[in-house]
């Protein structure tokens, strides 16, 4: 807790969220990385089971170019396909972080939900919730100018 004066949490709930990753697993996991001769290539393979560019897009920043010339994961993938019903469960806390925090959530997206806002504020009691109204999940992606407005405002109160 000394370490974080101040958090800032982007459309996420430390609640336990339903499984739905299954065909990016099965994409990523299965894509023959060591033929792929362009990240081209490597898109083409997603396609078959993930057919929205921008989500392949977003996962291709995990592809690397090793200094063989192949491509690899960045990301622990079997670790992270292993636990993965680790990493839906909810987050457990003994002590809540009693420091200011804000939660930023897309008006269009499902993940910071009003049943969410009691649990949220047992772990954080000083939690605000923000709602960026034309955003999704990926508040980043969806409304960058509003998210770093938000995060500028936040950070700069005393």
């Amino acid at each position: 807790p000394g370490m974080v004066s101040r958090l800032i949490v982007v459309d996420i709930s430390p609640v336990r969220y339903p499984a739905g990753h299954e065909a990016i697993f099965r994409a990523l996991l299965n894509a023959d990385l060591s033929h792929a001769k362009s990240r081209g290539a490597v898109d083409a393979q997603l396609q078959t089971e993930i057919g929205d560019p921008r989500i392949r897009q977003f996962l291709m920043k995990n592809l690397r170019r090793t200094k063989a010339g192949s491509y690899e994961w960045r990301i622990n993938l079997p670790v992270i396909y292993r636990d993965y019903e680790k990493i839906l469960g909810p987050i457990e806390c003994d002590h809540p972080f009693e420091g200011p925090a804000l939660f930023i959530r897309g008006g269009k997206s499902g993940y910071v939900l009003p049943e969410h806002e009691s649990r949220i504020r047992a772990f954080f009691p000083e939690a605000e919730i923000l709602t960026i109204p034309n955003a999704g999940h990926w508040v980043h992606a969806d409304a960058p100018a509003a998210l770093i407005q938000a995060v500028r405002e936040f950070l700069g109160r005393d």
